[in-house]
């Protein structure tokens, strides 16, 4: 069974990722304590939720852009699950101890990093 892609072509033959987000943030006003740990999810101008991940893959060849869309979607599922585990109460003894366990898990969408 193939993966899913979210891989694109723009016109400048470059692959980029994108992905919708959920519809429950998508546009939605984000909370003020989840503002610095996921910029990368949110519009700076209007402090809302983006409707769609879209990164560059910086790549024009197809076997590579694949490799990094594979890559770059599992970082995504990662930054939307720390979301989901960000929005609930945090059980963990401090920050530090938070922040090593994500670095473990090799996230890079560290909240507050």
């Amino acid at each position: 069974m193939a993966a899913l892609s979210y891989m694109q072509r723009r016109t400048s033959g470059t692959y980029e990722f994108r992905k919708r987000l959920p519809e429950a943030l998508a546009g939605k006003p984000v909370p003020s304590h989840m503002r610095d740990g996921f910029t990368d999810l949110i519009n700076a101008k209007t402090g809302r939720f983006k409707r769609e991940l879209v990164r560059s893959l910086q790549t024009k060849d197809v076997k590579e852009a694949k490799t990094r869309d594979h890559r770059a979607a599992l970082q995504a599922s990662n930054c939307l699950m720390m979301l989901s585990v960000r929005s609930r109460p945090v059980t963990f003894p401090s920050q530090l101890l938070q922040r090593s366990i994500w670095k473990s898990w090799g996230v890079r969408c560290l909240p507050n990093s």
